[in-house]
């Protein structure tokens, strides 16, 4: 029972996930409706492995966004598997970068995704599309503006499925289902269906439409194929994923930070 606070040491290189410490003095404050420590006096006791996020729905936390009853679940860490992006921009027409998922696809329970994490580019919610399969996401719970929100721990906490940008895998012979992990901080597999073999070309643009990479070329038979792609050289940005095959053409969006 009780609340717990959210508070960061950036300044203190000596913290490591997993520390045990002592908090003798802080001040309880808000910042943007978020519940935070500052001022914090501490001493480290100790060392252990990190708390495992509980993993959840997004359904326990119906009705609890957009109210004050939101703000009891602040610094849960939490786990969510299965599901779809049900909103790109909760925030519109405004956008600050935010998106939203549920675990059983419905907006009446979704929940909102906030990218207050550093490791998540501003521009992320940008490489999403409505109904995009979710297969997990990590963050603890923040309530920040009125609303409950998960900040993801970390980028590659965010793993998601197929994304049909610009194609339907079932009306067309060619389709890009997935690329893990997106977003990537190198290394990531691509993963595309053929209704009928032929020669493939895979290849990777950046947002002004050029060719930066070629991920594979050649025959390929009528089936589901998992490529990998080591895009290490790329700078942080959304790239768009082409395939080409049989005369058909599925594109896909894939961001990469650092």
């Amino acid at each position: 029972g009780g609340d717990a606070f959210p508070f960061r040491f950036d300044t203190d290189p000596g913290l490591s996930v997993g520390d045990q410490i002592n908090i003798s003095q802080a001040q309880v404050s808000e910042f943007r409706d978020v519940t935070q420590l500052t001022n914090v006096t501490y001493t480290t006791t100790g060392s252990g492995d990190a708390y495992a996020p509980k993993t959840v729905s997004t359904v326990l936390f119906a009705g609890n966004a957009g109210t004050e009853s939101g703000e009891q679940f602040e610094s849960m860490l939490l786990r969510f598997e299965g599901g779809s992006i049900t909103n790109v921009n909760p925030d519109a027409p405004s956008n600050f970068g935010e998106f939203a998922f549920s675990t059983d696809g419905t907006a009446g329970n979704q929940l909102r995704v906030d990218d207050a994490s550093a490791d998540v580019p501003v521009d992320f919610n940008s490489t999403l599309t409505v109904g995009q399969s979710v297969v997990s996401i990590e963050g603890y719970l923040s309530f920040s503006f009125g609303d409950l929100k998960l900040i993801p721990v970390a980028a590659d906490a965010i793993v998601l499925g197929g994304t049909a940008v610009g194609t339907n895998p079932g009306d067309s012979a060619v389709g890009i289902t997935g690329s893990y992990p997106n977003p990537t901080t190198g290394t990531t597999r691509v993963r595309f269906e053929l209704a009928r073999a032929g020669d493939v070309s895979l290849t990777v643009f950046d947002a002004m439409g050029r060719q930066v990479a070629t991920v594979t070329e050649g025959a390929y038979s009528a089936a589901s194929h998992d490529v990998s792609v080591d895009l290490g050289g790329l700078a942080t940005g959304v790239y768009v994923l082409r395939l080409q095959a049989g005369g058909e053409v599925a594109t896909s969006r894939l961001a990469v930070i650092r």
